[in-house]
């Protein structure tokens, strides 16, 4: 009789984590490996991430664009298990020492005039057919102003899209963002599942309903 031996080999494969450094203060080699040499910018820093990484964001403001181009958003690659945490000195080296009273870190709309909202982006922070895990934690949204363009909703943060990733917000909050509906946030798509916990809204607003937050299912 004849014996038919079948192996299986299995391959793993893994990922590994690496801190990606953001602080718009910084002066070294703009490369993220560390505080002296983190990106200066948070773009550049989202636009160089991997799968499993963290993005720690020293204090300071960030605005989303230099230029005057109000479609443009922080955008999160739908595809990576990201965790961004705010609230950093520089030189920091635990996330348990931030102090995100003091030390805040925010992500900033008004990219026009400065104090005047109707030439602030649309929004601030994007993410479409989310597919991984996210985590935001410690950041601050300031003056997005979703009352133009394709969408006119979310004005912090816009999450469209059939989405199977989880989005976690943490210790953060939204101030002065606002849209013609759901000033702060907008969860565009049933199989969203977006979290929030700790986090503070504050004088959001929207012209017609949800000035803070809204699911469309």
């Amino acid at each position: 009789m004849k014996q038919l031996f079948v192996f299986l080999t299995m391959t793993l494969i893994a990922f590994s984590q690496d801190t990606l450094y953001v602080d718009g203060a910084a002066s070294g080699a703009n490369d993220g490996t560390n505080w002296v040499n983190a990106y200066d910018s948070l773009q550049v820093a989202l636009a160089n991430a991997s799968n499993g990484d963290q993005i720690w964001i020293a204090k300071g403001v960030y605005k989303v664009t230099s230029s005057a181009n109000r479609d443009t958003s922080f955008i999160l690659p739908n595809s990576l298990s990201l965790e961004l945490y705010g609230g950093f000195t520089s030189g920091a080296t635990d996330i348990s020492t931030r102090d995100l009273k003091n030390d805040s870190s925010i992500l900033s709309g008004d990219i026009g005039v400065q104090g005047l909202s109707s030439d602030n982006t649309h929004h601030i922070l994007r993410v479409n057919a989310n597919s991984a895990y996210k985590r935001i934690d410690g950041l601050h949204f300031f003056d997005g102003n979703a009352n133009g363009g394709s969408i006119i909703t979310g004005g912090a943060f816009l999450i469209t899209g059939a989405a199977s990733g989880k989005i976690e917000i943490r210790n953060s909050s939204f101030t002065r963002n606002r849209a013609d509906e759901a000033g702060a946030i907008h969860v565009n798509g049933g199989s969203a599942k977006v979290f929030i916990l700790n986090s503070n809204f504050a004088n959001n607003d929207a012209d017609g309903i949800a000035g803070e937050k809204r699911k469309r299912v």
